[in-house]
């Protein structure tokens, strides 16, 4: 465990309003600094193509050494940090409680995964159990230190939509997956759609808007 300071946050981190105070990083803390950060969001409750756009999305800009950042809730969180470790990539968890705090407990399994092999990150001291109030807080950390946000699947009022708004107040781009108008947790996608975030159908897409080549 390291805890960083402000003057050794990442320069992303450092330039947002609100910067963190300190963070607490578990595992391998040199990824938090790489250029290449990307952050999927999603609802907690998605459609199973949501949880496989997710999973193929991180997985497929992992496979372009992109770092996949997201805050290891249930649902689409859940499926990016999973793509990103079965393709042998590197994924970064943002949580709003202390790493002594099991939540959600069903993600134990992906937890230890990531203090092994990638890395946790949290503004909160180690016992400090999860409140409604630290998530959407939480959120700009997410998109603070992304070059942009992937939202995979929302509905119009969620706290995907936080993440949303603190990536727009940072000036990262939103990057949306269209959905089909029939299913209820794409509402949010296609209104964002409709409010100029860029619409993508493949990973590619953002990979050449970064164009790291």
């Amino acid at each position: 465990m390291t805890n960083i300071y402000p003057n050794n946050l990442p320069d992303r981190l450092k330039n947002i309003s609100d910067s963190p105070k300190k963070l607490y990083a578990y595992g391998n803390k040199e990824i938090m600094y790489s250029n290449r950060i990307i952050g999927i969001v999603g609802s907690r409750y998605p459609s199973r193509e949501g949880r496989l756009n997710a999973e193929k999305f991180a997985e497929e800009l992992a496979d372009d050494d992109f770092i996949i950042v997201s805050g290891m809730a249930i649902g689409i969180d859940t499926s990016a940090h999973q793509g990103a470790i079965r393709a042998n990539g590197k994924t970064i968890a943002v949580i709003g409680c202390g790493i002594n705090i099991d939540y959600p407990k069903s993600n134990n399994e992906l937890k230890n995964e990531l203090l092994e092999n990638h890395l946790i990150i949290s503004e909160y001291d180690y016992n400090i159990e999860p409140r409604g109030y630290h998530y959407p807080y939480r959120n700009r950390i997410i998109s603070g230190i992304s070059l942009g946000i992937l939202v995979v699947e929302s509905k119009i009022k969620s706290g995907t939509m936080t993440t949303v708004n603190h990536a727009l107040n940072q000036g990262k781009p939103v990057f949306v997956i269209p959905g089909s108008i029939n299913n209820p947790m794409s509402e949010g996608n296609n209104y964002l759609i409709k409010l100029g975030a860029i619409p993508v159908t493949k990973a590619k897409d953002i990979i050449d808007y970064f164009n790291f080549s």
